[in-house]
């Protein structure tokens, strides 16, 4: 277990506390096929500790595992930052495994792999191996940088079907961070260094103190916190943004940080504009964002107060087996305080022999879910056309401080929850039920689900920021907010056992939301105009979709980036 409360300010502390950290891991013989994913990085770490024996053994461990796209680019950028202490041996099996590594699919056409992210470390490997070594195949090369020079302008300008995802990010933007530190290629390193960049700009308005505040194509565990993770990407973005507690690993997931060892080792430093973008979170905001390449078509929506967020994607409601649609997210201080978040869904697939506790449990959205969010308040709808005829969320006793129920006999009424940093009302069509309280997976803390069952359903989250109900105990704020909930919002379910199940609802803020499944999405009476929805827009950036323009903005410098001519211009206004 790696636990760090201390806030590190220091980018160069916090590098070399990762270094330090993967050095003193040793050799991941426990990750998959003895380190095929990361050994290379594990020699990174010895290397730049002075551990040159080590990291040469680790070097050699590591080439005689089974050959995948993640063996092959942490194969080369071991190789490429450290080749100066490879003897000429090595260096010769370094060339015999590579130039032997096919990077494409059956029929040789197209680079292999099933995802971008996999995509991209191929193509890495493919344009870095061919400058590296005369005889490397023309084949891999001709096609690697084809595929980039295909791919690059269409991520700027149209995001990525893998969006957002705390897994996967990194192993999109490792092989860019590659492409950048060790391409001679001046055309292409440089649109790998704006492209890099690019997914930076689209994640730095989703942060939130640690939390990865928005919906999410591919994620393993919906109720992701810094705490205890299994997300790769979290120990790159505490190392680069600074402002949380650093993310613990347990088991065979301490290698999981291995993959930001590139980052810690790099020449390249984001611009600093990205981290303040990060970090400035003393407003309440809106970050926008559309990912169209992702065969659901998202058009999502983060609301992001200094404590908490509420965020979702309207979206083609496609089932996907990785999606997570929405949710609420507010700031943990300690450990103690997670798991921190709230959804409801209907689930993927038959979760027979599975409750909380289980990895599966909360992955994955259906194809009967629908979302609309305005603000701080969201409705989501469910037509439920299989046997999961319910609903449920995780409630976690370490993140909800106190809970009042307007009708605990019936259970058929809201829901009031204190967090210790923001007020949350919820409120389902149908009567809700606590069926069991279970150890939460991962945490070590417990928490209890939310369920409600019916085919046709309905859930409405009303949140407040605390500062608006402040003063006196826990249970005195609650009542104080949940007075205003029940005396100034109007809730219509009427039409939720209909063919397309409706629901109307006016909130604290006075405004009318009111969403008919597969039908309509309206707010004050107005339906929503996701047809011209941005790429990436936020009160830092703005982007269209299909623009060749994003512009960064923070205090008085502007960042502009041209994807069409490859440019990038900074000025102090």
């Amino acid at each position: 277990m790696f636990k760090n409360e201390i806030l590190t300010s220091s980018l160069q502390e916090r590098k070399q506390i990762v270094i330090d950290d993967v050095a003193a891991l040793g050799y991941p013989y426990n990750e998959y096929d003895q380190g095929r994913k990361v050994g290379g990085y594990a020699a990174m770490a010895q290397f730049s500790k002075g551990n040159i024996s080590t990291g040469l053994a680790y070097v050699n461990i590591h080439l005689d595992r089974n050959k995948d796209m993640f063996w092959g680019i942490n194969v080369m950028e071991a190789y490429m930052k450290f080749k100066k202490y490879y003897t000429p041996e090595l260096k010769d099996k370094v060339k015999a495994k590579m130039l032997s590594f096919n990077i494409l699919n059956a029929d040789g056409t197209a680079l292999s792999g099933n995802t971008e992210n996999q995509r991209l470390m191929y193509a890495a490997v493919g344009v870095v191996g061919a400058e590296e070594w005369p005889d490397y195949p023309v084949n891999y090369a001709t096609i690697a940088r084809n595929y980039l020079l295909s791919e690059l302008p269409t991520i700027t300008k149209q995001g990525y079907f893998e969006y957002d995802s705390p897994t996967y990010f990194i192993h999109h933007v490792g092989p860019l961070l590659f492409i950048t530190e060790h391409l001679k290629d001046a055309t292409l390193r440089n649109m790998a260094k704006l492209t890099l960049e690019w997914y930076f700009a689209s994640i730095v308005g989703e942060w939130l103190h640690g939390y990865w505040v928005t919906s999410q194509a591919r994620t393993y565990n919906a109720q992701q916190e810094p705490g205890f993770t299994l997300d790769e990407s979290a120990v790159l973005l505490w190392m680069l943004f600074g402002d949380s507690r650093k993310p613990i690993y347990l088991g065979n997931e301490t290698n999981l940080k291995f993959t930001t060892i590139p980052f810690a080792l790099a020449g390249y430093e984001l611009p600093d504009i990205f981290k303040r973008i990060a970090t400035a979170r003393s407003t309440t905001y809106t970050h926008k964002e559309r990912m169209s390449r992702n065969s659901n078509r998202p058009c999502k929506t983060s609301y992001i107060t200094p404590d908490y967020a509420v965020f979702s994607q309207k979206d083609n409601r496609l089932a996907q087996n990785q999606l997570h649609r929405w949710g609420i997210k507010w700031v943990g201080d300690t450990y103690n305080d997670e798991p921190n978040t709230f959804f409801m869904k209907q689930h993927y697939s038959e979760p027979i022999n599975l409750n909380p506790s289980n990895s599966e449990y909360w992955m994955g959205g259906t194809n009967m879910e629908e979302v609309l969010q305005d603000g701080g308040a969201l409705i989501a709808v469910y037509n439920i056309t299989n046997s999961n005829t319910w609903i449920d969320g995780p409630v976690s006793y370490n993140g909800i401080k106190a809970t009042i129920e307007q009708d605990p006999f019936n259970r058929n009424g809201w829901i009031f929850f204190h967090t210790g940093k923001m007020l949350m009302a919820v409120r389902t069509a149908q009567p809700y039920d606590w069926p069991y309280g279970t150890e939460s997976w991962k945490y070590g803390g417990y928490q209890r689900a939310l369920r409600s069952d019916g085919a046709k359903n309905a859930v409405i989250v009303e949140t407040a920021p605390l500062k608006d109900y402040a003063g006196g105990t826990c249970i005195r704020e609650l009542d104080c907010f949940a007075e205003a909930v029940l005396t100034k919002t109007v809730v219509d379910f009427s039409g939720v056992n209909t063919t397309n199940p409706r629901v109307y609802y006016k909130g604290l803020t006075g405004k009318e939301m009111e969403i008919v499944y597969a039908t309509s999405r309206k707010i004050q009476g107005v339906e929503v105009n996701y047809a011209n929805w941005p790429l990436l827009d936020d009160p830092w950036m703005h982007q269209n979709y299909n623009g060749d323009k994003l512009d960064l903005v923070h205090d008085r410098e502007r960042r502009t980036y041209d994807f069409n001519n490859w440019k990038v211009t900074s000025s102090i206004m």
